[in-house]
């Protein structure tokens, strides 16, 4: 009877443990999905500041995180060959959200409360930035985004872009239009989220520079064939058509554009101002494809005195030792994300309200690949759209238009 007493009493207490133990499990585990407010401690002397990045390096958007990932390590690695940020060096904590908002807002709430960075940078894609936003606000820590659909909240107002946004860009295109006198244009947009997004500002654009849309028609990206819509573009006769789309869809519309007859330019997206896609465009009448993008796209007709001219041989130099290939606009994104946050730690170190602070106060220029920002409180991009280049296809490569 005794033992059997005895028995009991350590089955309790086993009992007991299990529970305490499931309990703290479960703690952890809710830990993980909040946010700390903890702010990460001030590094000593010589030890690593951490930076934080989420990228789509696998997914639709893999091809993107994968690109401003090498740039990104191209820049950590002038800086710490250079001495690091006020001597210390950086650390570039990288994970993959796969293209998935939740994996996003997961990695951003892992950074902030088990690495302890001092800021992020990334997501690359706009639902990503968007659930990133909401953990790194919660936390206030800082986040500059490398997503041209992301719109920085300024309710949460922990969140940048270095990425011309989608509004600047079509304002540019309007821009051109305005400058050669073209007054008639054709539309063909996907029928998605940033599709929805484009034909709004569009409209906004066209009223504000007197130009008129003679046409406005949409596909499914899916759809094998767009002529019937293209045919209808051409009965209206327009100067040239946007279209908001990048990739095969892109190389799509103006293959057939030229099948049908529809000889006039095609304004693709600011995405589409790569070496990546002149290879699957392939070879293309100059002039028919014009598109906005930074001056790098193409790097060798700037003149010397231009102010981007050496920040751009020097990272274009190191890139291509480091990847054996010529950085493009996508690459910029990386580089860009970095550098301001670079500029912001050595002028103000590692305090995030300061920091804040100085994205906020408009505190100085900072020359990048993809133009020169300024941040204000409300510009959270830093840049304008006449930062943005008009280039076309000549010879297989971007060259200026203007």
């Amino acid at each position: 009877m005794k033992k059997f007493k005895l028995s009991c009493i350590f089955i309790m207490i086993f009992m007991l443990a299990a529970v305490g133990c499931s309990n703290q499990s479960a703690n952890n585990q809710a830990a993980t999905n909040q946010v700390s407010n903890d702010k990460p401690a001030e590094p000593k002397a010589n030890e690593s500041y951490k930076i934080g990045t989420i990228l789509s390096l696998t997914g639709p958007a893999g091809w993107l995180g994968q690109s401003t990932q090498r740039a990104v390590e191209t820049l950590k690695k002038q800086i710490n060959e250079s001495g690091g940020v006020n001597g210390h060096p950086l650390e570039i904590i990288i994970y993959d959200d796969q293209s998935k908002p939740e994996e996003a807002s997961r990695w951003a709430k892992r950074l902030i409360n088990e690495d302890k960075v001092i800021m992020i940078i990334g997501p690359n894609g706009t639902p990503t930035s968007n659930a990133a936003e909401q953990a790194a606000g919660a936390a206030g820590i800082p986040m500059i985004s490398m997503s041209g659909g992301y719109v920085p909240n300024p309710k949460v107002g922990w969140g940048w872009s270095i990425v011309h946004s989608t509004d600047q860009v079509i304002e540019r295109q309007f821009q051109y239009f305005a400058q050669k006198g073209m007054k008639n244009i054709g539309v063909i947009n996907p029928n998605d989220a940033l599709g929805q997004i484009a034909d709004k500002a569009i409209t906004q654009y066209a009223g504000k520079y007197n130009v008129h849309i003679v046409k406005r028609e949409s596909f499914n990206m899916n759809d094998i064939n767009v002529k019937p819509q293209l045919t209808s573009i051409m009965s209206a006769k327009p100067e040239a058509v946007i279209s908001f789309v990048t990739g095969e869809p892109a190389v799509k519309v103006r293959k057939e554009m030229s099948e049908i007859g529809l000889n006039v330019p095609m304004l693709p997206p600011h995405s589409s101002a790569t070496q990546a896609f002149l290879d699957l465009i392939g070879k293309v009448d100059n002039d028919k494809v014009l598109a906005a993008g930074g001056i790098i796209t193409a790097f060798e007709q700037i003149p010397g005195d231009h102010p981007q001219k050496q920040v751009l041989e020097k990272f274009i130099s190191q890139f291509q030792k480091d990847h054996n290939y010529v950085p493009g606009y996508i690459e910029g994104f990386g580089y860009d994300a970095l550098n301001v946050a670079y500029h912001a730690l050595t002028k103000v170190g590692t305090d995030p309200q300061k920091i804040k602070d100085y994205m906020e106060n408009g505190g100085e220029s900072i020359i990048g690949v993809n133009g020169t920002f300024k941040f204000t409180k409300d510009n959270r991009i830093g840049l304008s759209p006449e930062t943005l280049r008009i280039v076309e296809i000549r010879d297989n490569k971007w060259s200026l238009l203007e």
